[in-house]
C-alpha cells in the first residue's frame, strides 16, 4: 500500500490510498489547506496515516488563523486514505513517526488539554529518529545510507555534509540504483 498526497490548487490537497499489487487508487479526501509531506507518516501495515497540517489566510482571523495573522498547523492520525481525526494534536507541528502498526511518536513536549487521543492507535514518547524524519522513513523502507561522493564527484552539485541514501532497483537483475540526498 501507498499514499499518495496530490497538492491541487494552492488551498487544496487530497489524498488516494495506492494499492501497488493491483495497481489501483482509491480516492481518500479533499482539504482546504496543505499537507507537510516531509513529516508525515503511513503506518507499516497501511491502516493509518500521520500527518501535519496547516490552513494558511494571512491576515483574515478565523479558527484556523490567529488575529495577527500567523497560519495555524496542527498534526493528526487519521484511517488511511481519510483525514478525518482518530488522534488529534492542535499544538504540535513537527509532524510525527510510526513505530510499528499500532504505536506512534508525535514530538512536543506535554500533553495539551485539546489533545485527543485514540484507542485504536497509540501515542509513546520516542528519540528523534536519525539522520532525520524522512531519512528514517527511507531506512526503515529498505534504503540503505552509503557515502556515494566519490562516486558522484564532479556530476552533481552537494555540500560534501552527509552520505547518500541508496537503493536498489526493485527488477531482478537489474544493476542500477535510486539516489536521494537531503
Amino acid at each position: 500500500m501507498g499514499l499518495v498526497i496530490r497538492h491541487g490548487t494552492a488551498k487544496s490537497v487530497c489524498t488516494l490510498l495506492w494499492n501497488r499489487k493491483s495497481d489501483k487508487f482509491t480516492l481518500g479526501q479533499w482539504m482546504r489547506g496543505r499537507i507537510d509531506t516531509e513529516s508525515c507518516d503511513l503506518s507499516p501495515n497501511g491502516d493509518h496515516f500521520l500527518y501535519t497540517a496547516a490552513k494558511y489566510a494571512l491576515f483574515k482571523p478565523s479558527k484556523y488563523v490567529d488575529p495577527v495573522g500567523q497560519s495555524v498547523a496542527w498534526t493528526v492520525v487519521s484511517r488511511a486514505p481519510y483525514l478525518k481525526a482518530v488522534a488529534y494534536y492542535p499544538q504540535r507541528w513537527a509532524g510525527g513517526w510510526f513505530l510499528n502498526q499500532h504505536e506512534y511518536c508525535v514530538p512536543g513536549g506535554n500533553s495539551d488539554p485539546e489533545d485527543r487521543e485514540s484507542p485504536e492507535v497509540r501515542r509513546v514518547a520516542a528519540d528523534l529518529p536519525e539522520p532525520s524524519l524522512y531519512g528514517a522513513r527511507l531506512l526503515r523502507s529498505g534504503w540503505v545510507m552509503e557515502d556515494s561522493r566519490a562516486r558522484f564527484a564532479g556530476r552533481i552539485l552537494h555540500n560534501g555534509a552527509s552520505p547518500m541514501l541508496s537503493r536498489s532497483a526493485v527488477d531482478a537483475g537489474a544493476s542500477e540504483r535510486s539516489y536521494w540526498q537531503k
